[in-house]
């Protein structure tokens, strides 16, 4: 076969003080333009990488691709961020976006609102989720919801001669929800149970008035 290189430049470098740079496009003038893109691969779907980081082509530790913030200096400045576009069942051109918002957390987004699948295992030290905050139907005189609690977990605190009450999820699960509740408390002699539960939220129940009492609950759906 034959081997194509278009365009090669070489660098030796013989002091620890060097500062190296390949390419640098700098974009200047009085007005923002229409486009401006710095680096493109195009023509025929030949490419069967568009960029490429050869192994070993970066110091230990050092990144192959670094995306800076969006400002050049200045307090809780989000970064520039990484684009994958895609096109939906109805040919309408959808993204996810991958980037460090303002406040240092790092967001993964999508305009579709389409699930995030990851096929691998996934560890992590701690996982926050922004679910809503499901509302209570038929608990009693007073009844409330822990501080912090959401659909998908949290504590049920029933109202005054309650024995049953109905949470009801923010926003359904597309297919199923699967409760679990504990109480928080003593219950002696006691029962309770999951009288019902839908994708639209549960229904908890117990023998005995509870009135001021959690029960602790959690819910996995899909």
């Amino acid at each position: 076969g034959v081997g194509l290189i278009a365009y090669e430049m070489d660098y030796h470098t013989t002091s620890p003080d060097t500062t190296v740079a390949g390419i640098n496009h700098l974009l200047g003038g009085s007005a923002m333009p229409k486009a401006a893109v710095g680096f493109t691969c195009g023509g025929l779907p030949f490419w069967s990488d568009c960029f490429v980081a050869r192994d070993g082509s970066a110091r230990p530790g050092a990144p192959s691709l670094n995306l800076g913030a969006a400002s050049t200096s200045g307090n809780n400045i989000a970064s520039q961020y990484a684009q994958w576009n895609y096109f939906d069942s109805n040919g309408a051109r959808q993204l996810w976006k991958l980037g460090s918002r303002s406040d240092g957390v790092f967001n993964i987004s999508s305009t579709s609102g389409r699930p995030l699948n990851i096929d691998a295992p996934l560890y992590a030290q701690r996982v926050y989720t922004t679910e809503g905050t499901p509302t209570l139907t038929n608990c009693g005189s007073g009844a409330t919801l822990a501080a912090g609690s959401t659909d998908r977990g949290g504590a049920v605190i029933p109202g005054t001669g309650a024995t049953t009450c109905t949470v009801n999820f923010a926003t359904p699960y597309a297919n199923a929800a699967f409760p679990t509740a504990t109480p928080a408390y003593n219950i002696g002699s006691a029962y309770y149970y999951i009288a019902a539960q839908s994708k639209n939220g549960f229904q908890l129940s117990w023998s005995a008035a509870a009135s001021g009492q959690a029960f602790n609950y959690i819910v996995v759906g899909n």
